[in-house]
């Protein structure tokens, strides 16, 4: 079911979009500076409140998985990494 976003929600997001026009406009006419990474930050942040919402709480075994998984495949990394012949770099002396 999709249900639609409040005009708050879609203002703000406009908002943010015409924030992210006009750094990008200052951008082409002056180049980067301040001004044109503080639009852009308030324009992604502006954006990021239209979106956001709340989210259920993820289960502690889909927190401890990629831990896990990489403490059982970081060994196989090492022991490939060290059975390798590193890459010979040309080196300019004198």
């Amino acid at each position: 079911m999709v249900q639609n976003l409040p005009v708050r929600r879609v203002a703000s997001a406009c908002a943010g979009a015409l924030l992210w026009v006009a750094s990008v406009a200052l951008y082409a006419a002056d180049g980067f500076g301040l001004a044109v990474g503080l639009l852009w930050l308030f324009g992604l942040a502006l954006v990021g409140t239209a979106l956001f919402e709340q989210i259920a709480r993820p289960a502690r075994i889909d927190l401890l998985a990629p831990l896990f998984l990489m403490a059982a495949f970081a060994p196989l990394y090492v022991i490939r990494a060290r059975s390798t012949r590193p890459w010979r770099t040309r080196t300019c002396s004198g």
